[in-house]
């Protein structure tokens, strides 16, 4: 599982471009390509959470994936299956995100959708999508997830994700 995380998320590469655009341009044309920015990043597995809504109401299930940074295992992007009609597939992603561009979300190589987002919580900004027949399916069927972004800085921001185990948690969902 090697998810591509750029070095330090958002924070961090909008301190390298500041320094990158510091300077000059023939310096940038005679270091040659640019440097991977990738870290490796932990996932966790899909898990289903069922939580009481109130006491005494019904019961609100998910299931999530994280990718995770460091001993503390901070968590710098989370996928999300919310059970509901329609079921509907959320993303975390860093703060820091231009959130007119939404997230471009690709199975395998495949575009299937932009989230768009929709609010901002303590752990990052939220984009939402319904999870439709179409993408249920190239998600379950499929073996790795891929969430871009663009931060504020204009630099594009990736992550991706194993789907091994999607199909079977989907199904302990419902």
């Amino acid at each position: 599982m090697r998810p591509i995380l750029p070095r330090g998320g958002a924070a961090a590469l909008a301190l390298l471009a500041a320094a990158a655009a510091a300077q000059p341009a023939a310096a940038e044309e005679a270091a040659g390509p640019a440097p991977d920015r990738s870290i490796e990043a932990g996932e966790t597995p899909w898990q289903v959470s069922c939580t009481p809504e109130a006491e005494g109401t019904t019961v609100a299930c998910s299931m999530i994936k994280s990718l995770t940074i460091g001993e503390a295992k901070t968590v710098v992007a989370q996928a999300a299956v919310v059970a509901g009609e329609p079921p509907a597939l959320r993303f975390l992603a860093p703060h820091g995100m231009s959130l007119p561009d939404g997230l471009a979300i690709s199975v395998d190589g495949r575009a299937l959708a932009t989230a768009p987002y929709r609010t901002s919580l303590p752990g990052g900004a939220i984009a939402v999508i319904e999870l439709t027949p179409e993408i249920e399916g190239a998600l379950a069927g499929g073996r790795r997830l891929r969430i871009e972004g663009v931060q504020n800085n204009g630099s594009p921001l990736a992550f991706e994700m194993s789907l091994t185990g999607f199909a079977a948690s989907l199904a302990k969902l419902r």
